[in-house]
């Protein structure tokens, strides 16, 4: 996380705390008839403890100690208002809902359900603690309005209502949390999409006439100079071609990216345009390479699409090149079709290198490639492709166990 987006959390968090424990007190005091000692005690308590985090966080040292220490806190807190508030009745115990919404604010993917747990462990044990009279010795004791002596049995029915209102809780708060990072990811992704293909655009009218100049000029005193040359100046000259027409089509390719889709959408049928593909990619697979294909989608009932034929070839042959790149010695290549109520996807999955979280993050960023000689801009196509078809790719990866690729792509 961002430190300076962690620290505007950990400040937002630090004052709602203190607004609801207010709010909730003052209600309090009305309601239970609360004592000024206890509830001007309890205020002041809680104020410190803010100054404290407060302070804490002007350092900005172990701001993840910090958390953690303010979510135990609040936990502990809230246990204390439970047991002398009713116990297995107490209407406090809602009040456990906020260290486990507030867990995935401000900390990490599968935080809510751990403090859910905590949670329900610090409930479950001053239920039961009060009910066999464990805690008398440890804390003062409770009024005579709240001592309600209740059975056993009650005391575990209610709990585990409430137990499983706080897991539910937690896995609730735990999928917003991962829905919003991905949702963050996808407009970082698309932010920087938008700002390169602007200024690609910008740089095409720059670019384009002076090379296609200099490497014109370079293909006719090639061609003239042609037998005159050492086998030392014939072999730079051959290089300077080559890397000249590497320039034009990575610079096509970047042109392809920025220009504005124009998109001839027709009623396809899946496997036969994938058949296209594998037999205009029919020599890449017999450069040497040992390559298992193992195309699933043969033999099944149409799957009808819509998209642009052109376009939707080429994000096939985009990333089945990449599934190439990442098997070096050879490998297993398996396409397969599956269908939903609404979409269709096509599946590629390799037995290459595989991915980590980092590489897998930046694979649709343009000019981003963890691939010797890789320019990075043929995913990034792609995934340019199936974003103005409707549509969504899914990558799943791991080092040394391969990666999965999930195009997917509107049926109506």
């Amino acid at each position: 996380m961002i430190r300076p987006v962690f620290i505007q959390k950990l400040r937002r968090l630090i004052l709602a705390r203190l607004l609801v424990v207010t709010v909730f007190l003052t209600l309090g005091a009305f309601v239970f008839e609360m004592p000024p000692l206890i509830y001007y005690g309890v205020i002041s308590a809680f104020l410190l403890l803010s100054f404290a985090y407060i302070f804490w966080l002007t350092t900005e040292h172990s701001l993840e100690l910090l958390t953690h220490f303010q979510i135990a806190m609040d936990i502990l807190a809230i246990t204390v208002f439970v047991y002398y508030t009713g116990g297995v009745d107490s209407v406090l115990a809602t009040l456990y809902v906020l260290p486990i919404v507030s867990a995935g604010f401000v900390l990490f993917a599968r935080a809510p359900v751990w403090v859910a747990v905590a949670s329900s462990l610090a409930f479950l044990g001053v239920i039961l603690g009060d009910h066999w009279h464990l805690l008398a010795g440890f804390l003062p004791p409770v009024a005579k309005d709240f001592r309600i002596e209740r059975d056993l049995f009650y005391c575990l029915y209610m709990s585990y209502v409430r137990v499983t209102i706080f897991i539910l809780i937690g896995f609730l708060s735990d999928y917003l949390v991962r829905a919003v990072d991905k949702m963050e990811q996808t407009l970082n992704v698309n932010g920087k999409f938008a700002l390169l293909g602007e200024m690609a655009m910008h740089m095409a009218h720059e670019i384009k006439n002076p090379l296609m100049a200099i490497s014109g000029s370079i293909e006719v005193i090639e061609e003239d100079l042609r037998g005159k040359l050492s086998p030392d100046n014939k072999k730079m000259m051959e290089s300077i071609v080559q890397e000249s027409q590497r320039l034009k089509d990575l610079f096509e390719k970047v042109l392809d990216y920025a220009r504005p889709e124009s998109l001839d959408i027709q009623r396809l049928n899946a496997q036969e345009i994938l058949d296209e593909v594998f037999v205009l990619l029919e020599s890449f697979f017999k450069n040497g390479k040992t390559i298992d294909l193992h195309l699933e989608y043969r033999g099944k009932p149409p799957c009808w699409i819509y998209a642009d034929r052109n376009r939707i070839k080429q994000v096939f042959i985009n990333i089945l090149y990449n599934a190439l790149q990442a098997m070096p010695a050879g490998g297993e290549l398996a396409v397969r079709i599956h269908e939903t109520g609404l979409h269709s996807e096509i599946i590629f999955k390799d037995t290459g290198l595989g991915m980590n979280r980092q590489e897998r993050e930046a694979l649709f960023i343009p000019f981003h490639s963890h691939k010797k000689g890789g320019t990075g801009i043929g995913l990034a196509i792609a995934y340019k492709i199936i974003h103005n078809h409707g549509g969504k790719i899914k990558v799943k990866s791991q080092p040394g166990k391969g990666s999965l690729f999930i195009v997917s792509l509107p049926r109506l």
